[in-house]
């Protein structure tokens, strides 16, 4: 299946949200050499479609046991103290805030 015809098979509220985001992406010239980190991603890991170019990371505990070796994949939780220090151009998040827990919407943005 082409990325065009996933694309289709997106729910409208999912693609309005995703369809966003790559723009945003795009405005601030993610491209070869930029990287992204995509927190909350869902096993659909959606924004790639939209952006098949960039160097994305999804990060998401719900990959766990992903079999897609085609993505870069980080299965802790945003809280967890190991994950490995890094550097991303770009953070982007959809559809994960209401998901947060009211006492640690600040430490998810802090971090």
């Amino acid at each position: 299946m082409s990325a065009e015809e996933a694309k289709k098979r997106i729910i409208f509220d999912q693609y309005s949200r995703y369809h966003a985001t790559a723009e945003v992406c795009a405005l601030l010239q993610t491209g070869a050499g930029n990287s992204i980190l995509d927190i909350g991603s869902g096993e659909a890991c959606l924004l790639g479609q939209f952006l098949p170019e960039a160097d994305i990371t999804f990060l998401d505990p719900l990959l766990t046991g992903s079999v897609r070796s085609d993505l870069k994949i980080i299965t802790e939780s945003i809280f967890d103290t190991s994950l490995p220090e890094a550097a991303f151009d770009i953070v982007a998040s959809v559809d994960t805030f209401e998901h947060i827990p009211p006492d640690l919407r600040q430490t998810f943005l802090d971090r």
